[in-house]
């Protein structure tokens, strides 16, 4: 695991030895809306770099070790539909997909 830095390790002590629910609460919804927010900016960063019929992998549950290897047909908001020879038109989060034929 990950070792902790010292300034969130210092957070989740204060964190610890708040016994305000209601305080809890706030805190818990601001570390909400800022993961919701990188989540976001990172679906932005990985939509700049795609494009309808570009190459793109991704694994799923049913793949296991090998990835899934199609075409984006279509891009949303956050997921894309990506064309499979031989199978379904997969919706997957923008996030999974890598651009193949880049190192």
């Amino acid at each position: 695991s990950k070792i902790m830095r010292k300034d969130l390790a210092d957070m989740v002590v204060t964190i610890s030895q708040i016994t305000d629910k209601y305080d809890l609460q706030i805190l818990n919804e601001r570390i909400a809306t800022q993961f919701k927010y990188l989540q976001q900016l990172e679906a932005k960063k990985a939509k700049m770099k795609l494009k309808v019929g570009q190459e793109v992998s991704f694994f799923s549950k049913l793949s296991g070790a090998t990835p899934h290897v199609g075409k984006i047909k279509k891009i949303n908001r956050t997921k894309a539909i990506i064309a499979i020879p031989g199978e379904f038109d997969w919706n997957v989060p923008l996030r999974l997909l890598r651009i193949e034929g880049v190192a």
